[in-house]
């Protein structure tokens, strides 16, 4: 079982604080997805890991912003930065 995977990672801010958020792209390979992008939100103290998936990495990256955005004491607003580094 071989597959090939492209990363992508953003920088989104929760009030203060910052968050890094690593966009996979299943580019060719077995494993079943159910949308070809994906971010792996680890564990905090605060909430469990849970995996988010879309058809595109913006698609992804709203899902993962409005999550943490919902889950947060903070967030008097939000802000997002979509420059892509590696």
């Amino acid at each position: 079982m071989a597959y090939l995977i492209k990363e992508d990672r953003y920088t989104y801010f929760v009030g203060a604080k910052k968050h890094y958020l690593r966009v996979q792209e299943l580019v060719w390979g077995s494993p079943a997805w159910p949308g070809r992008f994906r971010i792996e939100m680890p564990a905090s103290k605060d909430r469990d890991s849970k995996k988010f998936y879309g058809k595109s990495a913006l698609e992804v990256v709203d899902r993962v912003i409005e999550y943490l955005y919902c889950h947060s004491s903070e967030a008097p607003h939000r802000r997002i930065e979509l420059n892509s580094f590696n």
